[in-house]
């Protein structure tokens, strides 16, 4: 048994284990078709498919992410969350709550990848014009 985030209760390893196997399977299966669609699509050029290939990572990631909350967090919209005022001291326990709070995590999960996975497909096309940028043979980008 573990204990996740501020419960009390502890939660089964089994949960853990459901919340892992769903997000990894949710990631593979979003960037397998989605390169296969790519790959597979006849109306774009070699170069626009490699553009729009780097960009795979994004949504793969965003609903894995998500798909982890909502797994993880999903009991809690049977049993509610505690709720506490500004002096610490528990006023009761809440569904609504629960639920609001799901669907702010999920939401910040789905959308806190998009900067990094994001920016770096944007601005490498631009770096790799700059003969500095390829100083160190070695060095690949």
């Amino acid at each position: 048994m573990f204990l996740y985030r501020f419960l009390l209760t502890p939660q089964p390893l089994s949960t853990y284990i459901k919340s892992y196997a769903v997000a990894v399977s949710a990631a593979v299966s979003i960037s397998a078709s989605l390169t296969y669609l790519i790959k597979r699509s006849e109306g774009l050029s070699a170069t626009r498919k490699l553009i729009i290939q780097r960009f795979v990572p994004l949504p793969a990631t965003s609903l894995a992410s998500t798909l982890n909350v909502l797994c993880m967090r999903a009991p809690e919209l049977d049993t509610g969350i505690d709720v506490f005022d500004e002096n610490g001291v528990k006023i009761g326990t809440s569904k609504v709550a629960a639920k609001q709070a799901i669907i702010d995590t999920a939401l910040t999960r789905a959308f806190l990848p998009v900067p990094l996975l994001l920016a770096p497909p944007c601005i490498m096309p631009f770096l790799e014009k700059f003969e500095y940028i390829f100083v160190f043979k070695n060095l690949e980008l």
